[in-house]
């Protein structure tokens, strides 16, 4: 164990025992060296168990792991996958920061990511000049849905083309009835959105939409068709014309990918500004991350609470709660984001995790929560740190605008305090407080501002990867299991197959 490690980790064990409030009592200055801005959200860790000596233990202990050696790689496109010998490209697709003129294997990575930005911006503007589609289905899964429909419904005033949007991902027949209710073949367009080209849900509601266009005698198929995918050639090979084959880079997770041509649902709808916008925000948290030293870093302070509650604490959930219904999506696209990265129990060296590792990520709306899971919160026996996020709207003079954001204040108040009052009505109930929460206060909830944000979650989650020591960037999990239905759904050898699992497959058979 590093010493600043074990430093920070008696500070925390520390600063644990102590109630929140009596933080505040201690350090009236607390809430004011605990904020901290990026653009325009607001970032209050006052309300963890954060104090001056953990932080600075903290900073020393990304010192002693050399975790800037780390950061510039990512944004410097060297190989931070290492299972699979690649860089992660997100930081790229929204500005080029310091990208080798070459990647690992001679390819021109810096003007590769340009092209492929070209080509899409060219096609958003052929499409949108062409007045000819009234609707867009996307078909996709995981990464290829869950961040461009939390951008698209976020920014949904923004519809520039007052385009009909459906997302569509399960492979349940229903689920294809229902995304096309209403929608005219004739003039919609089917965007099929798959990395590899292989993916078997994906292809299966892509062969649909073909089918449903040709029963309904839609002219030109092709042109109602677009591939995007690193897999161009695929694509070219099930007829989808060249110019309709939008290429993403093969170093670009799923999860990570809502900046690149995935993100296509994005401008087609909200504009080519406001999709520029979007990234110029995550660019700014990339700044951030990457030269704000880590006593005052956003992405590092929540990196270290997020240790600390799972690790130290042994929380094994994280909620976050977002006061802006148009932020609904938000905890489905952390699921994805945190899990799928940081669920993983073997270290960058092949070796079995010494740690906990990723907490499970849930959440909701406020104040829809607050009538119904926020009692645990309050009062149950397990409890989990909180990320509250909430929209200021001082254009509206909505009563409910306010009273939403006054809400979401007061919650974070009320858990953090608690109460040692009785209720007779209640028994001996009390409210125990002492439950930590990070508070995220937007301006507005701007392109920029929603960029910023899912940087944040996206930087977040690679700083505790390093905290782990575990590679953020593959998912050997996910391909496990698609591996094994695939097998199982071809016949394959089933002699190694439990009963449970013969049963139910005959069953499927019949």
């Amino acid at each position: 164990m590093h010493d600043a490690q074990h430093d920070f980790e008696a500070h925390w064990q520390a600063a644990s025992l102590v109630p929140l409030k009596e933080h505040f009592n201690h350090d009236t200055a607390r809430a004011a060296k605990l904020s901290h801005s990026v653009g325009s959200i607001r970032f209050d860790f006052s309300k963890t168990h954060l104090t001056d000596a953990v932080i600075a233990a903290g900073s020393r202990w990304a010192k002693e792991l050399d975790v800037s050696k780390d950061i510039a790689a990512l944004f410097n496109g060297a190989i931070v996958n290492a299972s699979e010998t690649l860089p992660a490209l997100h930081p790229a697709m929204r500005s080029r920061h310091q990208l080798p003129e070459q990647d690992g294997r001679g390819l021109p990575l810096a003007a590769a990511l340009m092209d492929m930005d070209a080509k899409l911006q060219a096609f958003v503007a052929r499409i949108l000049s062409a007045d000819h589609f009234d609707a867009i289905l996307h078909i996709g899964i995981g990464g290829s849905i869950l961040g461009p429909q939390l951008v698209t419904d976020a920014l949904r005033a923004q519809n520039v083309g007052k385009l009909t949007l459906r997302y569509l991902g399960s492979i349940d027949p229903s689920a294809f009835d229902h995304a096309i209710v209403g929608l005219d073949p004739a003039t919609t367009l089917v965007i099929v959105t798959s990395k590899s080209w292989t993916t078997l849900e994906t292809q299966i509601n892509a062969s649909r939409a073909k089918a449903w266009l040709e029963a309904a005698g839609a002219k030109d198929i092709a042109n109602h068709l677009v591939a995007v995918t690193c897999k161009p050639d695929a694509a070219a090979k099930q007829g989808i014309a060249a110019e309709n084959i939008l290429p993403i880079p093969d170093a670009l997770g799923g999860r990570f990918s809502t900046w690149s041509a995935v993100g296509l649902p994005i401008p087609l709808t909200c504009g080519w500004n406001s999709f520029a916008a979007l990234r110029a925000g995550a660019a700014t948290m990339d700044q951030h991350f990457r030269n704000t030293p880590f006593d005052k870093n956003v992405v590092w302070l929540a990196a270290l609470a997020g240790y600390g509650y799972a690790e130290l604490s042994n929380v094994r959930t994280r909620s976050v709660f977002a006061y802006d219904h148009r932020l609904q999506y938000l905890p489905s696209y952390l699921q994805q984001v945190e899990l799928e990265s940081n669920g993983k129990s073997v270290t960058r060296g092949g070796q079995k995790a010494k740690t906990k590792t990723a907490p499970i990520v849930w959440g909701g709306l406020g104040t829809d929560s607050q009538h119904s899971v926020f009692q645990l919160l309050h009062q149950g026996t397990e409890w989990s740190p909180i990320d509250f996020i909430a929209c200021l709207d001082r254009t509206t003079t909505d009563e409910g605008a306010r009273v939403l954001v006054g809400n979401a204040i007061a919650q974070a108040a009320a858990l953090m305090t608690g109460t040692e009052g009785t209720y007779e009505s209640e028994g001996a109930a009390h409210y125990p407080g002492n439950r930590p929460s990070i508070f995220m206060m937007l301006d507005a909830l701007t392109p920029e501002a929603l960029g910023a944000l899912m940087a944040f979650y996206e930087h977040r989650t690679y700083a505790q990867s390093l905290l782990w020591d575990i590679n953020a960037f593959d998912q050997p999990g996910v391909e496990f299991g698609k591996i094994m239905a695939r097998d199982l759904l071809a016949g394959g050898d089933e002699k190694n197959v439990d009963g449970s699992t013969k049963d139910l497959l005959a069953r499927l058979r019949g």
